[in-house]
């Protein structure tokens, strides 16, 4: 009975922790629900300003329902029927189903009537008590969406279910709800259709038998409304935005009734406060008088506006622009430094431009100036005007002045420009006369007026020790050329095979140049007569030659410079791919990338190269000195490298299939395994000497090591065979047969075999080796020892042959004493039975 008991108790045990579990399982994935009521209080609230607003939060939480008798003595009609109508109102929330009253008796007392009654009560709600945490009041504004304007108030109060039953008999309930007060601001340009938005309510509670959790979006219930005013800040600015006006005059005008007039003076920061503007549309106007510019009106602003417009808006934006002025030569760049002026007022135009604020509404006169000369006047209209600016267009303007490059350029007889000094005169006498030196022989004089300069220009040459010069007049806007009586010499510098040879150095007579990246080297500037002409490349001569200059010249100067491009093949004259090094004339060093099968490099100069090919690993496969011109005849390089034959054999000619060979030498390591025949063949072997090593057919036992040369024929490698016996005996020396035998050296298995009736096993063309290691089996028995070539080695195994049947010596010696305890327990069990067969006898 007590296992029974202690059976139930723990299967109880077990379904309360799975139902624990479960509960806790589906309070964690669940979505939980509660029913909260939030009544908004009345509130005087203004746009713009700070103001409270107190909710009533309930806790109406019904998880349960139950039926409630009330029996009520001596209560008068006026309270019964308050009661009545409160069970009415608690039917129509769903706080009860429905409720039966029996009237027991009715008594009058001074006119007034008195009953006893018995109410029966259904459906009554019964919930939970939760904690609230906090509340969290926000408004679904269009322009201030969500919670971004949230106001959070802490409560941390436990709240009852909300009891039907108290709150028929009394009126009230208030263990199920708090008031709860918001600090909140109303924002000044909600807009008017909002003003009755009512706010939603996120309530954070503390769950029963989990943890905190916030329910979102609660609508609230109750009066609610903002007052139709406005608090705002209003900036006054010009058009554009950018620039308060301090010292303007606001009148704002409230149409209809013109008696609601308000006036604001701008102060310095240009913002004026506007205090509960009521909702509606008014007339606005903005006066303000300026100092520096032309101005027919102090009217900057005229307007009609609703108070939502100018709440919303922020800033009250005038007929007060900012002209920016662009000052550009005929090429449209910008002229830096010049002067504008507007209406008189000047400024300097530092990056071409230049900004007057603040300009009023109107017509107003434009100039401008560039190296102390006026080139530029024009009236302009600025803002709005019925018909000559109907629409108001952002007030920049570009004033294009009569300015522009002088261009001149001094050339030799073939157009190519040499190195002058120039004077420039201006014909019309307005500017100074200007000497500038130019050594790429082009004037350029930015940005001058137009006009008439004449320009002379003056060549003289340190080499040469000559001096020539040309003059003529030339405009801004139209490019001049100037040609000098010297020439100029053009060569073409090529390689043997036709390339062309890019930065090359090159003298003529005392003048040097370098050829650019077609090959080509120019001279100007030259007086006639006959020049050394001498070529060098990367450090190298050449060339050397003479040339005559009388005019213009244009040559093709064929250097001593060699394209390289061979291919690397073996002695079995198949290609092989290596790195390279080759080592110039110049002292360059070009090395391959990539391994590749062949060596192409352009351009080397005449004189000795230096050429080393490598193979894997960075071994030296072949090195030489060639001069450039051999080298560049030269197609084909065979380097000492050749798939050679190798044949492994025993010492009585049979192959030894499967060894393994790895040759070790300069650097390199093969490795090959030989085939049935004992053959393997090494692949592009670089020749020369090598430590041969040869490996027992699949082991690591090594059975040949020793120094070869190859030189490209075939190689025979020759091994030492062992024989070697092993004798099986029985625990008494008996041969035994039938033992499996092995022969091994350490974990490698040379040879395996089984012994005879003599107990003995051979082992042929074992390799010759200091030591081996034999086992032999028998069954699960196991002995092993050590042997030399030339010993046999006997291995006694623990078993006993008798007449065919062979016994493990351990298994008897490990049963004995269990035969022995045996043959005690039934000696022991005879004595007790003779002991008490003598003790019956001597009884009777």
């Amino acid at each position: 009975m007590g296992l029974v008991k202690l059976r139930f108790l723990r299967l109880a045990i077990a379904l309360l922790v799975f139902a624990a579990a479960l509960a806790a399982f589906q309070a964690s994935w669940g979505q939980p629900t509660w029913r909260f009521k939030a009544v908004v209080l009345p509130s005087e609230l203004y746009m713009g300003e700070w103001g409270t607003i107190y909710v009533n939060l309930t806790n109406h939480d019904c998880s349960g329902r139950e039926s409630v008798e009330l029996q009520l003595m001596n209560v008068s009609e006026t309270s019964l029927n308050g009661i009545i109508a409160r069970m009415d109102e608690m039917k129509i929330e769903d706080e009860i189903s429905d409720y039966v009253v029996d009237y027991l008796m009715a008594r009058g007392y001074g006119g007034s009537v008195f009953y006893d009654v018995k109410i029966s009560i259904s459906g009554v709600c019964r919930g939970r008590q939760i904690k609230v945490v906090r509340l969290l009041l926000w408004f679904p504004w269009r322009e201030y969406p969500g919670r971004d304007w949230a106001s959070v108030a802490e409560v941390n109060k436990v709240l009852k279910a909300f009891d039907p039953v108290n709150f028929i008999l009394y009126g009230n309930d208030t263990a199920s709800s708090v008031k709860v007060g918001f600090k909140v601001f109303i924002p000044p340009d909600i807009a008017p259709d909002e003003l009755s938005t009512r706010p939603n309510l996120d309530v954070v509670v503390l769950y029963p038998g989990w943890r905190e959790y916030t329910f979102e979006g609660y609508h609230t219930t109750g009066e609610f409304g903002i007052q139709p005013y406005r608090s705002f800040n209003l900036t006054v600015t010009d058009y554009d935005g950018l620039n308060v006006v301090p010292g303007a005059k606001v009148v704002i005008k409230r149409l209809a009734h013109y008696y609601e007039k308000r006036v604001y003076e701008v102060p310095e920061n240009g913002t004026i406060r506007i205090t509960r503007l009521k909702e509606g549309s008014y007339d606005v106007e903005v006066y303000w008088n300026n100092s520096q510019y032309s101005q027919s009106s102090p009217l900057i602003h005229v307007g009609q506006h609703t108070a939502y417009q100018l709440a919303s808006s922020k800033k009250l934006r005038t007929y007060l622009f900012n002209v920016r002025l662009y000052v550009v030569d005929l090429r449209g760049r910008p002229l830096r430094g010049a002067i504008t002026s507007l209406d008189g007022v000047r400024n300097v135009a530092e990056d071409g431009s230049t900004v007057y604020q603040m300009v009023p509404n109107g017509n107003h006169t434009i100039e401008a100036y560039w190296m102390n000369l006026k080139l530029y006047s024009k009236w302009v209209w600025v803002g709005y005007h019925p018909s000559l600016m109907p629409k108001i267009e952002k007030p920049v303007f570009k004033l294009v002045l009569p300015v522009d490059d002088l261009v001149v350029e001094a050339v030799d007889t073939g157009g190519n420009r040499v190195g002058a000094r120039f004077h420039v005169s201006d014909l019309e006498t307005r500017l100074k006369d200007v000497e500038a030196y130019s050594r790429s022989g082009v004037l350029n004089l930015t940005q001058l007026p137009s006009g008439r300069y004449l320009v002379e220009a003056v060549n003289c040459s340190k080499a040469f020790h000559t001096c020539v010069n040309a003059s003529e007049v030339a405009e801004p806007g139209k490019p001049g050329r100037l040609t000098l009586p010297i020439h100029s010499a053009s060569f073409k510098l090529v390689s043997v095979d036709g390339l062309s040879l890019p930065n090359a150095s090159i003298n003529l007579g005392p003048v040097s140049a370098h050829s650019d990246e077609h090959g080509v080297a120019s001279f100007s500037g030259i007086p006639s007569g006959s020049y050394r002409l001498e070529v060098r490349w990367r450090g190298v001569p050449v060339y050397s030659g003479v040339v005559d200059i009388s005019g213009p010249v244009e040559e093709e100067v064929k250097a001593r410079v060699y394209n390289l491009d061979l291919r690397f093949k073996t002695l079995d004259d198949a290609p092989f791919v290596a790195s390279w090094l080759l080592r110039s004339p110049s002292g360059e060093v070009y090395r391959s990338r990539a391994e590749t099968d062949r060596l192409r490099v352009d351009l080397i100069p005449a004189g000795e190269c230096n050429l080393t090919v490598y193979g894997v690993g960075n071994v030296t496969l072949f090195s030489k000195i060639f001069q450039a011109e051999e080298l560049h005849g030269v197609r084909e390089l065979k380097l000492p490298i050749k798939t050679v034959k190798a044949r492994v054999l025993w010492s009585d000619g049979s192959p030894i299939d499967g060894a393994r060979v790895e040759l070790v030498g300069r650097g390199l390591r093969y490795n090959g395994t030989a085939d049935l025949d004992g053959v393997l063949k090494f692949k592009n072997l670089v020749l020369g000497s090598y430590q041969v090593k040869v490996f027992y057919p699949y082991t690591s036992v090594l059975i040949f090591d020793k120094k070869l040369e190859f030189d490209g024929g075939d190689v025979k490698l020759v091994v030492k065979a062992a024989r070697l016996s092993v004798k099986v005996v029985d625990w008494l020396d008996r041969p035994l047969s039938g033992a499996e035998v092995s022969v091994g050296c350490g974990p490698v298995l040379l040879g395996r075999a089984v012994t005879g009736g003599d107990g003995v096993a051979e082992f042929s063309k074992v390799p010759l080796l200091r030591i081996y290691e034999v086992k032999a089996r028998f069954g699960s028995l196991e002995s092993k020892a050590l042997a030399r070539p030339g010993e046999i080695p006997v291995l006694k195994m623990r078993l006993i042959n008798l007449f065919g049947f062979i016994v493990d010596v351990d298994a008897v010696m490990a049963a004995l004493p269990y035969i022995i305890a045996v043959v005690v327990v039934i000696i022991l069990a005879v004595a007790i039975v003779v002991i008490r067969s003598m003790t019956r006898r001597r009884v009777v």
